[in-house]
């Protein structure tokens, strides 16, 4: 069922099994005590708001088994200052890491061809993006980022 762990405000520390494939939609939701989690080998799908409001989670490891990140999956995630998004990654959803306003950094693979609207806004303290070859984006996926001195752009 969704909404599994939506109302564990201070949960801390999570410990998944290896066999676990899939993240619900709002699982880890609002667990506003979330430092860090190392997601599952075998995962292959997370679903929409997975981590929102997870404003103490400062890391997580994305395994190159995942091919896509629902909306909103990160947003409003404060603590986030670094994120890898592994090779296997193609598509990142509405508003993913929007509001995560300790993110600094981010570099997208090559795999990469989608990224949804809105997907970096407000990410206040992001200093540079690199870009992926081939990537399709409409304006507004990177909205709000005027304040990025680096763009690193795929010849």
């Amino acid at each position: 069922k969704n909404n599994t762990l939506e109302v564990w405000i201070n949960l801390e520390t999570v410990t998944l099994p290896d066999s676990l494939t899939s993240i619900g939609m709002y699982v880890f939701n609002e667990c506003r005590g979330l430092t860090s989690i190392i997601l599952p080998p075998y995962l292959t799908f997370m679903g929409d708001s997975a981590f929102q409001f997870c404003s103490s989670l400062i890391s997580i490891i994305i395994p190159p088994s995942l091919t896509s990140i629902g909306e909103n999956a990160f947003s409003d995630c404060s603590g986030l200052t670094s994120i890898t998004l592994p090779d296997g990654i193609t598509s990142i959803g509405d508003r993913v890491f929007a509001d995560c306003s300790s993110l600094t950094s981010i570099t997208l693979p090559d795999g990469l061809t989608s990224i949804g609207e809105q997907a970096f806004s407000n990410c206040s303290n992001l200093a540079s993006i690199t870009l992926a070859d081939g990537l399709t984006c409409s304006r507004y996926s990177i909205l709000n980022l005027s304040r990025i001195p680096f763009f690193d752009l795929p010849i």
